[in-house]
């Protein structure tokens, strides 16, 4: 039976995360899109160390490898990329459902853990954009460690042990959040590979060598130790690397500043309620908000309720997934607790990952701390049920406005290049009328990058600002002004070159 289930899990898990982003299938790409598009473009395959390189401060090569990949075989076409987001967010999904289905939770713990997981509101700034796909990968492959390593520990496999390894080196290849496994991987260990041993005699005996000798000779001890040994020297390379590359462990240079609680407070009620406040109102996201705050509370109180009387497995599940829930909140330090993410939604990417611990959590606390009863059984099933369906409500609501940044960038690229089919070199376009987002990044984020890829040429400026108007321009100037609620763009006004190129 549990051979079937997980023959099943994927495409049931595929089929709820195609539900959930079907609309953005057609979307153009967006913002930064372009940027790995007209870099990866001009990369030989050759120059492979350019994919350590190509993202300033930041080490994510698998994901511009993807772009490498995806540009070259697909060009710039929309489907394609977006595709690749689904089936690398279903992935995740599918990779939690294993996790818990195979280390101690019940299928239907892990069923609904991915369902509401894939189908989570706060998921379109790290699906439906594809430049934001590292976040994607990075939790699918934190997820594979995760599951390969407790494998390797349920049945001493050494593939199982190596493909932990690689897949953590993915992840740290991936995006920096992945530095989760610094602290997860020992957390496994201690949860899942048996209780540590005490030593024996007085505790003050540890002060002296013997006394400390004889800990860490003990087997298991060293065992465990030395299980963890080559993550440890995984982490480290990785870190050196980046010392290599940028002098220092890089990442972004404005991440100072001292926590606020109103910042946090903001943060946690956007992780509660992920709904666009550009597309639900008030009311709407203070309903989802104490709905998910509510599921929370009742799974947390039947676990301190019958901890103990719960058998080992849910509860190991439900110490990793609490870890993984404190620990990913690390590396958004700066977003979540200085700056504050709120309800427009911008960089709610960085939620991404916690999303999936809390759910998987939650859900396990409701499903194998509740009671047993029949009546309770079905009661929380109806109700996960029924959230997961607000979930999908939600989702399709926050993809609503990358389906508008895709006709509006649409629209932008289509109607400039008909107004001014072939430029002369150097020429500039200025745009009026297109803010830099709503919400979220579209819109005039990368307005530039957009124009230069619809022409195929580097050469053309292209600015959102009123310019600057140079007295010994070789090159015309073409002003654009672009009507939100028409979805109309004209040419405005044209400047003449005033010497020969």
């Amino acid at each position: 039976m549990r051979k079937i289930s997980t023959f099943l899990s994927f495409p049931i898990i595929f089929a709820a995360t195609l539900a959930a982003y079907f609309p953005i299938l057609n979307n153009t790409l967006l913002s930064d899109d372009y940027y790995f598009a007209i870099r990866t473009a001009a990369m030989p395959l050759s120059e492979t160390w350019g994919l350590f390189t190509i993202l300033p401060n930041l080490v994510r090569p698998l994901p511009v490898l993807v772009w490498w990949f995806q540009i070259h075989l697909f060009g710039g076409e929309g489907l394609p990329s977006h595709l690749i987001d689904i089936i690398l967010h279903a992935g995740a999904g599918w990779a939690l459902f294993m996790l818990i289905s195979r280390h101690g939770g019940a299928i239907r713990t892990a069923i609904f853990s991915a369902l509401l997981f894939v189908m989570a509101p706060v998921g379109p700034d790290a699906v439906a954009w594809s430049a934001a796909r590292m976040d994607t990968m990075a939790l699918l492959f934190v997820l594979l460690a995760l599951f390969l390593y407790l494998n390797y520990l349920k049945s001493r496999n050494t593939y199982a042990y190596a493909g932990s390894l690689l897949a953590a080196a993915a992840a740290l290849l991936s995006k920096e959040a992945a530095v989760v496994l610094i602290g997860l991987m020992p957390a496994a260990e201690i949860i899942f590979g048996g209780k540590l041993p005490r030593a024996r005699g007085n505790p003050s005996s540890l002060r002296s060598n013997g006394g400390v000798r004889s800990l860490f000779l003990n087997p298991r001890l060293r065992t465990a130790v030395l299980r963890q040994l080559p993550f440890f020297l995984l982490f480290l390379a990785y870190f050196i690397t980046r010392l290599a590359l940028f002098g220092g462990i890089g990442g972004y240079t404005d991440v100072i500043g001292a926590p606020r609680l109103t910042a946090a407070a903001m943060s946690t009620w956007t992780l509660l309620s992920p709904l666009n406040s550009l597309v639900f109102s008030r009311i709407t996201i203070t309903v989802f908000g104490l709905m998910t705050a509510g599921i929370w509370a009742t799974s947390t109180f039947f676990v301190l309720k019958n901890w103990r009387r719960t058998v080992s497995g849910p509860r190991r599940v439900w110490l990793l997934f609490t870890v993984f829930s404190a620990i990913s909140t690390g590396p958004i330090f700066w977003f979540f607790f200085v700056v504050g993410l709120d309800h427009s939604m911008q960089d709610s990417r960085f939620l991404y990952i916690p999303t999936a611990s809390l759910i998987a959590m939650t859900v396990t606390g409701l499903l194998e701390f509740g009671p047993r009863r029949g009546l309770w059984q079905k009661g929380i099933t109806l109700v996960l049920a029924l959230a997961a369906i607000a979930s999908l409500w939600g989702v399709r609501g926050n993809n609503r406005l990358w389906v508008h940044a895709s006709s509006v960038a649409t629209t932008v690229s289509n109607e400039t290049q008909r107004l001014v089919p072939d430029p002369p070199l150097n020429s500039s376009f200025y745009y009026q009328g297109i803010d830099y987002g709503l919400g979220v990044h579209i819109f005039g984020n990368n307005l530039q990058g957009l124009i230069r890829w619809k022409y195929g040429r580097d050469d053309l400026r292209v600015s959102r600002l009123e310019p600057e108007i140079d007295s010994r321009r070789d090159a015309p100037i073409y002003f654009f002004s672009y009507d939100l609620s028409t979805d109309e763009l004209r040419l405005t006004d044209t400047l003449p070159p005033l010497k020969a190129p």
